[in-house]
């Protein structure tokens, strides 16, 4: 039988798991490439979290993965996005950025911009397989 999970909107009590889960799908990719690992932090999270949105998908109350993005005037931007390892290629992802991708169509957005490395080969194949084509942007 397959686990059954639910897409809800992040609440203040889902940061420290989403950090977590954050932490662990992000960690080793941003300090090979030479980024900034503050922007793992909670202070980080919090300063960004008023002028962005995250869904969380949760099974039997554990967080299990979430999304983030910024909906600005008429542009959609989708931040991030992780899911634990062993939730992967469940439907999660696809999922939350359908609904991310809903909610910029209520808000009459015109563009949608997102970052993936093409070494994170899932996500870059769920947005080529949603339709989405590559372009390198400076």
């Amino acid at each position: 039988m397959e686990k059954s999970y639910i897409i809800r909107e992040f609440l203040d009590a889902d940061t420290q798991a989403v950090l977590k889960i954050q932490d662990i799908g992000m960690r080793s990719y941003i300090e090979s490439s030479g980024g900034d690992t503050k922007v793992l932090s909670e202070e980080f999270f919090r300063r960004l979290t008023p002028s962005t949105k995250t869904f969380v998908a949760e099974f039997e109350s554990e967080i299990v993965g979430f999304l983030r993005y910024q909906i600005i005037e008429k542009n959609i931007k989708l931040l991030m996005a992780v899911t634990k390892k062993e939730w992967q290629g469940k439907g999660i992802a696809r999922k939350m950025v359908g609904l991310a991708l809903k909610d910029a169509l209520e808000h009459n957005c015109e563009e949608v911009g997102l970052a993936v490395q093409p070494t994170n080969k899932k996500m870059y194949k769920l947005y080529l397989d949603l339709g989405f084509t590559r372009k390198n942007v400076d």
